[in-house]
């Protein structure tokens, strides 16, 4: 059966595929993939407002739909979901980073993608459930969940594995703020703590193709209502 280690281990025999001119290519098959997590992320919770019985929209609205018993018991019901799935992400084991700016800043890049899927979910719960918590940062950690996997998967040294998470972070950071070149300025300095040329123009190489398909999740839910 193949497997997909079977897959990297023939993908890596070949040089070309992770030289530096295609590093830059990856980097940008990181921010589309980062920008096409936020959708997913943005239909997943249309999905499960649609479940509590509400219509999909900012918090006030979805909230103001509420009977004043909904109004205590999906909060109370989402937050339970929420410190669950926390309480099993500190179980898994810690010999990866959980979060994304550690891992590039102190560590060698490669993130937990079991315990980042489960704050994900948590977040996605509390959002879903009423909870006053920013979308934003799950958006950020899949990109940067995704870039870590795909340099690993394509066995990237340290250093490359660090800045294609930083890649991810700035695609989701440019796919939920709509703001590409702030991303690319803000994952520079604060995650990598270096404005280098190399380093901003591997960054803004990519944070255009967040913004194009960031308006995406406004029509799909408009379609589907």
């Amino acid at each position: 059966m193949f497997s997909p280690f079977e897959a990297r281990n023939k993908l890596t025999q070949f040089a070309w595929l992770t030289n530096r001119p295609a590093f830059f290519v990856w980097a940008i098959v990181v921010g589309v993939a980062g920008a096409g997590m936020t959708i997913l992320f943005h239909m997943a919770i249309h999905w499960g407002q649609l479940l509590t019985g509400s219509v999909p929209g900012e918090i006030e609205t979805v909230v103001s739909r509420w009977t004043d018993t909904e109004r205590i018991l999906f909060p109370a019901v989402g937050g339970l979901i929420a410190g669950t799935l926390l309480w099993l992400s500190s179980k898994v084991r810690k010999d990866m980073n959980a979060d994304y700016m550690e891992a590039v800043a102190l560590s060698d890049g490669r993130l937990s993608l079991r315990q980042g899927a489960l704050r994900v979910l948590s977040s996605l719960s509390t959002v879903v459930s009423g909870g006053s918590i920013g979308r934003e940062g799950a958006m950020v950690h899949l990109g940067a969940m995704v870039a870590s996997a795909i340099g690993r998967f394509l066995a990237f040294n340290a250093n490359d594995i660090r800045l294609l998470v930083a890649c991810g972070a700035a695609a989701g950071v440019s796919a939920a703020y709509n703001a590409p070149l702030a991303a690319a300025l803000f994952v520079a300095e604060i995650v990598l703590g270096t404005l280098s040329v190399t380093t901003l123009g591997r960054l803004l190489s990519r944070q255009a193709l967040p913004t194009l398909p960031c308006s995406l999740p406004v029509i799909t839910a408009s379609l589907m209502m």
